[in-house]
């Protein structure tokens, strides 16, 4: 959206601007879409540590409240 109102508000003064911008649209929209396309999966390893946090996080609120 901010390179659309970049191109329309230099558009009368730069011809040019139009079609860099055209580019760059073309060329974001191949990269997200493969980016969205592409999915790359992680191992969490947290060796039981997260639960203990959420636990004590968790007590901490309800006596608080």
């Amino acid at each position: 959206m901010t390179i659309f109102l970049i191109c329309i508000f230099y558009a009368p003064t730069v011809p040019l601007i139009p079609v860099a911008a055209s580019v760059f649209v073309y060329l974001r929209h191949k990269v997200d879409g493969y980016n969205l396309l592409t999915y790359y999966r992680r191992e969490i390893d947290s060796s039981g540590k997260m639960i203990d946090g959420v636990t004590n996080t968790a007590l901490i609120v309800v006596i608080l409240y």
